[in-house]
């Protein structure tokens, strides 16, 4: 009995800690995890998990394949909720693993638990837990291969550098970010183990296990033969799965090794170390003279680092929404060297016969883990975020069953895949992205879902036109922007619904169907970031423009109903949008018999906006029909210093000493 107690006792002695900080982290994660989708590439993600579509450059194959599992495997919620549940397992085996790598290290748990959890509500890996995220899974296999080489390097045992030559692949075929763990692996084994660079035996066997790994991206082409509802590229032909994954063009990683870092290197500098991450970078560097005796260590992390730094500054392309996440594995790096350095001074301490010295240290790093999460919780909880779905579903309520929708952009587009694929509300929708359709797969999605031939050679506008003329009239038409086609407003009328242009035959009616919008209760306390901001101004730019087609269309009625719902839309942060929208208000109230109303507006709009040169056009004419003719030409001419170009202002102006002698 008390030899069986005593296992017991072991057992949870070696598993409780890392038990410990998975449980932790999966609460924090669970508190703040989004209930539905998110913005972003969240639809793509959930769409393709669901369906087991192909991903975007570069597919991320595993984590379809592992989220679609987890999708029947996990009983509660809805599809959305499975997989934002899959990316907060995942960050909290990532921050296991980091746990796993400071004991190995530093032989204290009182000092990996809290610097790994540190990581864990880092603002980087914390946002990336609470959503359909591929970067989860991506941390996860680079902080695994990264454990499992210092468990080789501390027993040298071929099926511990096998299994991390394995996961090495994996995590390539998961995200392009993969690559990171190769060279630093490579170098990594050579400088402990020289002799293996003449091991031909060892070396087969450890490409072959690489390529095992790497195989997974074969789903990418097997899949793409069975034309699953979203197959991004044409991965079903050799050149096409080439062209999803390497340098030859397009996206893929072509995308890296071809931008300026200038940029990038002051966004890493300003943004992350100096924002958040400063203190692991500091603390950081008394781990190298600590870990100066084992400089191998230092040529693994060394090396990743370095090679993360690289590769993400060197990206082409704007810098995007997740821009951070690329260096997360550097982020990492430093909180690993973090808790070397403060276990080395912590040693040093204790040599000098500080009492307290562990109860101090624990209880510091325990205060800089509540201080972190503290800072970053506000702009990592998404409990209540439902900013992603409610737009998608508002900017689709219009849509009858059958229509054929024009979206422009990933947000757009995404959402409209996972209504119709996932919650099934957009039956018989074609989603017609207006930019894949300049690509033949696109154009071949196109044909598929609306069910007529589209020939590959022809222009976008010339693709567009024939969809338009084949089905208006069978098919109800929306676009969800507007486009520079001629032949749009020369052969159809286009009517505003919601935040859509349905495409009607030339002399249809164009009857106000007014479109209200419905959010979450208590939607106007959640919190904004970047990305929802986006979405978010959507609303009140739709309601300007919609009240500027009904004033052209002289529906004074409709125009004043979608200026009431602007003025009273919560988030109103657009300095132009205001302004417009109080320039269309003084129209309204001039158009109906009220020109000092009108005159009022247009006061508010210069003090919001003193370069609105309109603004001066319009008080300029308010002002000449009520006899203020000095005050007209000083608003003219003002108008006319701030737009030049403003040819019916200088011929009014112009006409002006005619009309006085």
């Amino acid at each position: 009995m008390a030899f069986h107690l005593k296992q017991w006792k072991q057992i949870a002695d070696r598993f409780a800690p890392p038990a410990f900080v998975f449980a932790t982290s999966l609460i924090v994660y669970s508190i703040t995890l989004c209930p539905t989708v998110y913005v972003g590439d969240s639809a793509e993600f959930i769409t393709n998990s669901f369906t087991l579509g192909i991903n975007h450059p570069t597919g991320y194959p595993l984590y379809t394949i592992l989220t679609r599992l987890w999708i029947l495997l996990f009983p509660f919620g809805t599809t959305a909720l499975a997989v934002n549940v899959f990316s907060a397992l995942a960050t909290s085996a990532t921050v296991v693993c980091v746990y796993l790598i400071l004991e190995q290290l530093t032989n204290r748990r009182t000092i990996a638990i809290p610097v790994a959890l540190m990581l864990g509500v880092s603002s980087a890996v914390w946002s990336r837990a609470t959503s359909a995220e591929v970067y989860a899974l991506s941390n996860f296999f680079l902080a695994s291969t990264m454990l499992v080489a210092l468990r080789w390097y501390r027993d040298r045992s071929f099926g511990q550098l096998a299994i991390a030559a394995y996961l090495t692949g994996l995590g390539l075929s998961q995200h392009a970010t993969g690559v990171l763990a190769a060279p630093a692996l490579i170098l990594f084994v050579i400088s402990c183990e020289p002799r293996i660079v003449r091991d031909a035996r060892t070396l087969l066997m450890i490409a072959g296990l690489f390529l095992a790994g790497l195989s997974i991206y074969l789903f990418l082409h097997f899949r793409a033969l069975a034309d699953p509802p979203v197959a991004w590229g044409e991965t079903g032909t050799f050149s096409g799965f080439l062209r999803h994954l390497l340098p030859v063009s397009g996206k893929g990683l072509a995308l890296y090794f071809r931008g300026s870092m200038e940029s990038r290197i002051t966004w890493f500098a300003q943004r992350a170390l100096a924002r958040e991450f400063w203190y692991f970078g500091a603390i950081a560097l008394f781990a190298i003279p600590a870990l100066f005796r084992q400089w191998r260590l230092l040529v693994l992390f060394g090396v990743l680092v370095l090679v993360n730094i690289l590769f993400a500054v060197s990206r082409s392309g704007a810098i995007h929404a997740d821009f951070d996440a690329t260096f997360i594995p550097t982020y990492a790096v430093m909180a690993i060297l973090m808790g070397v350095a403060i276990a080395a001074l912590h040693n040093r301490w204790r040599k000098l016969g500080y009492r307290g010295l562990d109860i101090a240290t624990a209880v510091a790093l325990s205060s800089m883990v509540l201080i972190t999460a503290r800072i970053n919780y506000g702009h990592t909880d998404r409990s209540h975020n439902y900013f992603g779905i409610t737009f998608g579903r508002n900017l689709f309520s219009p849509v009858e069953s059958n229509a054929v929708v024009f979206t422009i952009g990933d947000e757009q587009t995404f959402l409209g895949w996972y209504l119709k694929n996932v919650e099934r509300s957009l039956p018989g929708v074609a989603v017609i992205d207006t930019r894949l359709l300049g690509t033949r797969w696109g154009r071949r999605q196109a044909s598929r879902d609306i069910g007529i031939p589209l020939r590959e050679t022809d222009p976008v506008e010339q693709a567009a036109q024939e969809i338009i003329r084949s089905n208006v009239g069978r098919r109800p038409i929306y676009f969800t922007h507007r486009l520079p086609w001629g032949f749009l407003s020369r052969d159809y009328e286009m009517l505003p619904i919601g935040m859509l242009i349905q495409i009607l035959p030339k002399g249809s009616p164009l009857p106000y169907r007014p479109a209200d919008f419905t959010f979450h209760p208590g939607w106007e306390t959640v919190p904004l970031d970047d990305r929802c901001s986006l979405l978010v101004d959507f609303y009140p730019k739709e309601y300007v423009d919609h009240a500027q087609f009904w004033l052209d269309h002289q529906n004074i009625q409709a125009a004043q109903a979608e200026l009431d719902k602007f003025f009273s839309f919560p988030y109103r942060n657009n300095v132009a949008d205001i302004a417009n929208a109080l320039l269309l208000q003084s129209l309204t109230y001039f158009r109906s018999g009220q020109t000092t109303k009108a005159i009022t507006y247009t006061d508010s709009a210069l003090a919001l906006s003193p370069s609105q040169w309109r603004a001066f056009e319009y008080r300029g004419n308010f002002r000449f029909l009520q006899k203020d003719t000095a005050g007209a030409v000083k608003d003219w001419e003002a108008s006319l210093r701030l737009n030049p170009g403003n040819t019916a202002v200088r011929n009014i102006l112009n006409a002006m000493p005619k009309k006085r002698s």
